[in-house]
This record gives structure tokens, sequence and C-alpha cells, in this order.
């Protein structure tokens, strides 16, 4: 998945249901080759359908057109106050 090189810009996070923020990054994502997402708390995830990605704060589970970018490696407990502009970069596990 290309979202590496999406991720150097800063986003508008937005809330959306009951348990996840989304953003919207400037070009479509690419899914090839991408595991699809059994999202849980910090998974963080793109929504084919609409192009957005999801941050999740509590346990969704599968849809149609999820598909797994990552997880957060810290802040977790953060996620359901995220607001504003934030950056997301990529952090190898050690």
């Amino acid at each position: 998945m290309n979202f590496i090189i999406n991720f150097l810009w800063k986003y508008k996070v937005e809330n959306y249901s009951h348990d996840e923020k989304i953003f919207y990054p400037p070009i479509k994502l690419s899914t090839f080759n991408t595991p699809k997402a059994n999202a849980k708390n910090g998974t963080l995830a793109y929504y084919a359908p609409w192009g957005d990605v999801v941050m999740f704060y509590k346990d969704f589970g599968s849809a149609g057109g999820l598909y797994e970018l990552g997880e957060a490696i810290f802040g977790k407990e953060d996620i359901k106050g995220l607001e504003g502009m934030i950056t997301i970069k990529k952090v190898d596990k050690k």
C-alpha cells in the first residue's frame, strides 16, 4: 500500500460513529496486497469505498472494503479525544 508517502502531511481529524475517528488522504490509496482489517482499539485502517483512513478507539471487527494499515504503538487511549490537525508517521516496531 502506498500510504507511507501520503502520511507525510497533516490531516484534519473528524468524528465518525461511536468508535472511530477519520481523515481523508489527498489521493485514493491502493489496496493491492493489503490485508483486510479485523479492527480493534488502536487499529489504523483504510475504508476503500469512501477513501478515508480510520482510527478505531473501540473494538469494531471487519467490514467489506476495510483494510489494515497498522496500529497505534502507544496512545490508543488518546484516539477518542483527537481533534483538529494531526500528523501520522511510520514507526518500526522493535
